[in-house]
């Protein structure tokens, strides 16, 4: 049975490689089927806490303003923050997945997201939380564009 495998040419321009993305390969020793399940419950599950922790984080906003004692507005900075950094940084990160490779990118993204996410139930004021969830909204920009390459 033949197999499609559609080549797309991103950029030739800076480097002499090419970088293609091929659909629909074989199964080979390296990734078996049931690693690619892992890889994609792994991706899937990434994409899910991004939106979940909006939503959190949305219903959450008085209950942070009267915890560290500042005004709805500061407080919705938790929320609205991260947009801004994720808006910005996604671009740059597809470049940077295109250069140093999707699983890599996506794992230390996923990493220091985590970490960053983690170390928020620990920040001792507000700006240090607008400050660790821009961070975390950051390394999430890395996820995005490597989450749909992989």
């Amino acid at each position: 049975m033949a197999h499609i495998k559609p080549v797309i040419i991103i950029d030739e321009g800076e480097r002499s490689d090419v970088f293609a993305s091929t659909l629909l390969d074989e199964p080979t020793d390296a990734h078996p089927d049931s690693h690619r399940w892992w890889v994609l419950l792994a991706v899937v599950g990434s994409v899910f806490c991004a939106g979940l922790t909006v939503t959190i984080l949305t219903v959450a906003v008085d209950d942070i303003g009267k915890d560290f004692n500042v005004s709805r507005a500061i407080a919705s900075l938790v929320v609205t923050a991260p947009f801004t950094f994720r808006a910005v940084f996604i671009p740059a990160f597809g470049r940077i997945t295109d250069r140093y490779g999707r699983r890599r990118v996506w794992l230390w993204g996923f990493g220091v997201s985590t970490l960053a996410s983690f170390a928020c139930a620990f920040a001792p004021n507000v700006g240090s939380l607008v400050a660790l969830r821009a961070v975390s909204a950051i390394a999430g920009a890395a996820v995005l564009p490597s989450s749909l390459a992989l």
